[in-house]
């Protein structure tokens, strides 16, 4: 398969084998899958989750710091401002089915390009919202116990997505199937999903190690007067909080989705044994490239 930065994948061979994968493998091979189609993902999951990036800044900068005066009107536009974060919630999964989309497809050796993955989203957008309300409803009941559930529980809805995306079901049977698909590999999906909480936190820290080494050397090398800095970066701050957060969903919005994409095919490799269809479905095209090759070498 060749890839351009312009968001076109084009046939001729697998990037990604079709194996059964580990835990670690699943995420590994994500953030692999994702450099191999940054453009693409740019422009097709980006715009969604910037949109949501933007409505939880406000939201929470706005909950944190009222401006002065806070009346009943006030307390109106926050509630604007919750329904927009709703609304954009809504939106960044359409974007992130438009992902699993290109990715599932670029990934499997057939042709897409990252406008017909938007358009193929739009069209499904109907079943996606209403994933992504169950799986968000469920998950957010699941994080107000503990984190832990909520990963759990959004573990569960994993491969909805790559459902309504790869196989054009109604959205009842896109439930039923991406549950029943997880049914006995659940345990694969909530570890994988674990892990890249983990590799979050560490980005977390990591960020604001660099805010805090940066604060330093301006102080100590620049002379610079960073008091009021120092004391609004600290993990305390909801916004400084949020927007390190924001950073880092913008950064793992296509992760989200090559997880899907890998989950759901190391899924039906289990199950369904998808590899050996590709394998037997690329016999012809095998068999012909190697008669061309033997009349060139003749």
């Amino acid at each position: 398969m060749k890839f351009s930065g312009s968001g076109k994948a084009s046939t001729g061979g697998l990037l990604l084998e079709l194996r059964p994968m580990s835990v670690v493998e699943l995420v590994d091979n994500a953030l692999e899958v994702c450099s191999r189609h940054v453009g693409a993902l740019a422009a097709t999951v980006l715009p969604g989750y910037l949109l949501l990036g933007a409505a939880i800044l406000l939201l929470i900068s706005y909950a944190e710091m009222p401006p002065a005066g806070y009346t009943e009107e006030g307390f109106g536009f926050y509630f604007l401002l919750g329904g927009l974060a709703t609304i954009f919630m809504f939106i960044s999964h359409v974007s992130h089915g438009a992902g699993v989309f290109y990715l599932y497809r670029a990934e499997t050796g057939l042709p897409v390009t990252a406008a017909s993955a938007m358009g193929k989203a739009l069209k499904r957008s109907g079943s996606l919202v209403l994933i992504s309300a169950v799986t968000y409803m469920v998950a957010g009941l699941g994080a107000f116990l503990f984190l832990i559930p909520g990963i759990a529980a959004y573990s569960i809805f994993a491969l909805c997505t790559p459902v309504a995306m790869v196989e054009d079901v109604t959205y009842m049977r896109t439930i039923k199937r991406g549950y029943k698909m997880l049914r006995d590999f659940f345990p694969r999906s909530f570890k994988a999903h674990v892990l890249l909480g983990v590799l979050w936190l560490v980005m977390l820290l990591t960020l604001h190690l660099t805010v805090i080494i940066g604060l330093m050397i301006a102080r100590s090398f620049l002379d610079l007067e960073v008091g009021v800095l120092a004391k609004a970066f600290t993990l305390g701050n909801l916004t400084y909080l949020a927007l390190l957060n924001v950073a880092i969903l913008l950064g793992f919005s296509g992760v989200f989705s090559a997880l899907s994409v890998l989950l759901y095919i190391d899924v039906r490799v289990r199950t369904e044994g998808i590899d050996i269809e590709r394998r037997i479905a690329a016999l012809p095209e095998i068999k012909e490239r190697a008669r061309k090759a033997g009349e060139v070498a003749a």
